[in-house]
């Protein structure tokens, strides 16, 4: 092959290159700013963190009733099943990667919890995965607010949803 051909390649490889779009983490960080607002999901995690403090309110007071703490732990399975129901993160598989492994553990812990009984060995498990979902929903709202450059917003609401209106 001669160079002139393998010159006319290089260059055609280039202009194709540059007419595929912008792939740069610039658009990749707008794309996940772009799914942050339209998923709500400063208030998906404020509104998990709140059913989890009720949880773990109602599992350290030995006389709450145990039909209480299983709807709130049926609110908090929903939740997570919502919540994830949003991924992946567009633009973003760390964030989408942070948000699988809460959902997960949080579901793990939601669905001990609303057990009947609540024997010992469950309240471990829902300890160890409440500790683990929620440290990873921490990273994972850290991780958004840096990629939004300012916290989440924490409304309950979806601004993209004309029912949320008031």
């Amino acid at each position: 092959m001669s160079l002139r051909r393998i010159t006319g390649l290089i260059l055609g490889s280039m202009v194709l290159a540059a007419c595929a779009g912008p792939t740069t983490a610039a658009s990749q960080q707008h794309a996940t700013q772009r799914w942050i607002t339209a998923t709500g999901l400063g208030g998906s995690i404020a509104s998990i963190q709140h059913t989890m403090a009720t949880i773990e309110r109602l599992v350290a007071d030995p006389t709450s009733n145990p039909n209480d703490r299983q709807t709130v732990c049926s609110v908090l399975l929903l939740g997570v099943q919502q919540a994830n129901g949003d991924l992946p993160a567009s633009g973003d598989t760390v964030l989408s990667s942070l948000l699988a492994a809460a959902y997960s553990d949080l579901g793990a812990a939601a669905t001990s919890c609303g057990s009947s009984g609540f024997a010992p060995t469950q309240i471990a498990a829902f300890e160890g995965k409440r500790h683990q979902g929620l440290a990873a929903l921490s990273q994972a709202a850290a991780r958004a607010e840096s990629l939004m450059g300012h916290p989440l917003s924490t409304s309950t609401t979806n601004p993209s949803d004309p029912s949320s209106a008031a």
